[in-house]
């Protein structure tokens, strides 16, 4: 039943009061409510034996006490039913005799969507009937809870309360105040009608048995005749079926639905308010159909009602949801406003998937899924209507080092940032295939950056290509030239159909597999040039069957170039990364420290931080960015769900983070936020920043790295930065990274 427990009813029965019904006796425990014509109660049933009584605690009823407000008189633990005045003396006792009718005609009642009354008696001078006691509250309660319900949901139980009220129309008996208010939820979330305060029995030829007149009924839920309608003899049931179009119209907007002269004045605004809300056209016309102001144009019965349910088409809440969260104009949006709206449609996009999984356990979790989808956006939408401060979003960084003196971080670089390896790579040759190989932060991307904008300014075609979404937006978006349109990543090429180019360039080439890489010799018609890492490429962890850079040279027949020095990597980073984390030199081709190769000027220690709980991790990381005002940040974690996760925890503390996240199912299942002309922090994975990098670099969740490949990731991670490194970790530090010395990082 809906609880009022702090609700105070004037007349109503003190709690711990006794009432000895005809088979049981009861004690009140709690006032639930009062109705026109009654005060409701929760009661525990007493048992007596020889020496004593007990309270069932386990078996509780709900007691409905008449009272009319406004006659019935309240004196002690006694109800009388009238004023001084004989005339509302006996205008309450015709009253007390329909509801005791009421009780009669619900206990019989044999359906199980109708509340079951198991007896009636009298009591201090007034009426009572116990029925059973519903502890899971009203339909309404649980749709506020909910905020609204699914269709899919909303269309399961109007069928099963249309049901139950088709049940009562054939034994001749109309609710008239049917709502969700009115429907309650048994412990297997059934509903079960309740409160017939207002209904009405008809005999065979139409006469009826009134246990109350007819009344308002509750606004938004009442036809416009019910308010003056008098019985002529017809069994309109068409009253109820307003009232059950009403009902499917809350639960599915979580609104209560306009008044009737609103209806009927303004016609298409339940039209207006559906579509608004994003509802199936067929639900849209059943509920219109069903609420229709002239009763003739009305459904005329529940049977017909159940009917046209069946025929309805629900929409799939999923896609609804996507399709209204990418019609918002996010140009409007603040930065965390964006970032809500992208996790809404990856939760939106799961759900999808999700209702393409077989299996009943999948399937029976749908509808909280649904309606938990509902609630978050129902959630952002409120708080897109409040004005929030918020900082504006970073204008773009101004050029910073990246390499030391000898590279620029702008990728338009001249050839006097360069070093005599690279300006040997680079030379004028057009007409030779390149295969230039070096360790993370040597400058290939620059070199490929250069050839093409060389090949472009000679009128030559060229192609550039990346593996990762990450890493051709990072190149593309730093080069403001007649390269931009030039710029691919793989997936993308593949899917324009491969294009031809006079030239060729591929970044990150030991990402590639045989195929891939003659499908790229094959689009050059007159030279490829490409680029990798000494390091065996970090995908082969994932069953891609990649070549190493000297598989690559034996398959195109072309020498391997190398770059030695190192301008990026501070020191003591390159000295934990080539030294300490278990990767080997022959195997891995990771190269063994050395200091002739390392030529950055930056020795910042890198940072382990403790921490105790994921919430702190997640503070510690803004405070590490606020507080150091950094403005180059690369946030990485191991896999895609923690960049889920993570932008969720972010997204609820207001902190501005862009991100890249694959659900692993196919292109469009990517969301990828990341502009690299703004200085808000980048989440992604390990194996999405290959190629990038960023003055500070945070690894946060480190839980350690056993097998080659997460080492090999984890190396991936820790050479994205050219300044700081930060990794957090909880209570304790895990292999790898326990094994590096103390002087090499500083803890925290």
């Amino acid at each position: 039943m809906n609880q009022n427990k702090d609700k105070q009813i004037p007349g109503a029965l003190p709690i711990g009061m006794r009432l000895d019904g005809k088979k049981f006796s009861y004690r009140i425990r709690e006032v639930l409510g009062q109705g026109s014509f009654g005060i409701t109660y929760k009661a525990d049933i007493i048992f007596e034996g020889d020496l004593g009584e007990l309270s069932s605690l386990h078996q509780s009823v709900a007691i409905k006490q008449f009272h009319m407000q406004g006659l019935s008189v309240h004196s002690g633990e006694t109800t009388y039913l009238g004023t001084s005045a004989p005339e509302d003396d006996c205008y309450a006792e015709k009253f007390r005799r329909g509801f005791q009718k009421e009780a009669i005609n619900l206990s019989r009642m044999r359906h199980p969507g109708i509340v079951k009354v198991m007896e009636t008696f009298d009591e201090y001078h007034t009426s009572y009937y116990v029925m059973e006691y519903l502890e899971r509250g009203s339909l309404d309660s649980y749709i506020k809870q909910q905020v609204r319900l699914s269709e899919k949901e909303s269309v399961s139980l109007i069928r099963k309360i249309g049901e139950a009220l088709g049940y009562m129309h054939d034994q001749r008996m109309l609710h008239l105040d049917l709502k969700p208010g009115n429907i309650m939820l048994d412990m297997h979330d059934e509903p079960i009608l309740i409160d017939f305060g207002l209904s009405r029995v008809y005999d065979q030829t139409g006469k009826a048995e009134s246990s109350t007149i007819i009344g308002l009924g509750t606004e938004g839920y009442a036809p416009l005749e019910q308010a003056t309608y008098q019985s002529d003899g017809k069994f309109e049931t068409t009253l109820d079926i307003y009232a059950l179009g009403g009902t499917l119209y809350k639960m599915l907007t979580g609104e209560v639905p306009p008044a009737a002269s609103e209806i009927l004045n303004h016609p298409g605004t339940l039209t207006q308010a559906l579509e608004a809300a994003g509802i199936s056209e067929s639900l849209t016309a059943l509920i219109q159909h069903a609420m229709h102001p002239l009763r003739a144009e009305r459904i005329q019965t529940v049977s017909a009602f159940l009917e046209e349910l069946s025929e309805a088409q629900p929409k799939d809440t999923a896609h609804v949801v996507i399709r209204q969260l990418e019609a918002e104009d996010k140009a409007q949006m603040s930065v965390v406003q964006r970032q809500k709206t992208e996790l809404l449609l990856i939760q939106a996009e799961k759900l999808a998937q999700l209702k393409e999984t077989p299996g009943a356990e999948v399937q029976a979790s749908l509808v909280e899924e649904e309606n938990n989808l509902l609630r978050e956006l129902e959630k952002f939408d409120s708080e897109r209507k409040i004005l929030v401060a918020e900082a504006s979003v970073p204008s773009p960084a101004k050029p910073k080092k990246r390499f030391g003196k000898k590279v620029l971080m702008a990728f338009d670089v001249d050839q006097k940032s360069m070093d005599d390896d690279q300006l040997d790579l680079i030379g004028d040759n057009f007409d030779t295939p390149m295969l230039i190989a070096g360790c993370a932060g040597s400058g290939k991307s620059v070199i490929a950056m250069h050839k093409a904008q060389q090949i472009m300014d000679a009128g030559g075609d060229v192609i550039l290509i990346a593996y990762t979404k990450s890493l051709n937006r990072y190149m593309s978006q730093n080069k403001e030239n007649g390269l931009k349109n030039r710029f691919f990543y793989h997936w993308q090429w593949q899917h324009c159909g491969m294009p031809q180019a006079d030239y060729i360039i591929v970044d990150e080439i030991q990402d590639f597999d045989e195929t891939e890489i003659r499908q790229f010799v094959a689009a050059a018609k007159k030279c490829f040039f490409f680029f990798g890492d000494t390091a065996q490429s970090i995908y082969k962890g994932f069953g891609k069957q990649t070549l190493s850079i000297d598989e690559i040279s034996k398959l195109t027949g072309v020498r391997v170039s190398y770059l030695y020095n190192n301008y990026r990597l501070p020191k003591p980073v390159a000295r934990i990364t080539q030294d300490y984390l278990g990767l080997e030199e022959e195997k891995d081709k990771v190269i063994k420290y050395s200091d002739a190769i390392y030529q950055s000027k930056e020795n910042v220690l890198p940072v382990f931080v403790k921490c105790y709980s994921r919430a702190e991790q997640i503070e510690r990381m803004k405070d590490i960015i606020g507080k150091n005002n950094y403005r180059n940040v690369g946030i990485l974690v191991p896999d895609n769900e923690m960049v889920y996760e993570m932008m969720k925890d972010f997204t609820g503390i207001g902190f501005a983070c862009e991100f890249k996240y694959n659900m692993g199912l196919n292109e469009d299942t990517y969301k990828d936020t990341l502009d690299f002309k703004t200085e808000t922090p980048k989440l992604m994975t390990y194996h999405s920043a290959k190629g990038l990098q960023f003055e500070t670099v945070i690894l946060p969740f480190y839980k350690g790295a056993k097998s080659a490949e997460e080492r090999k990731a984890l190396y991936v991670a820790m050479t994205r930065t050219y300044r700081n490194v930060y990794v957090l970790y909880d209570e304790i530090l895990s292999a790898p990274l326990r094994d590096v010395p103390v002087h090499l990082y500083r803890k925290e």
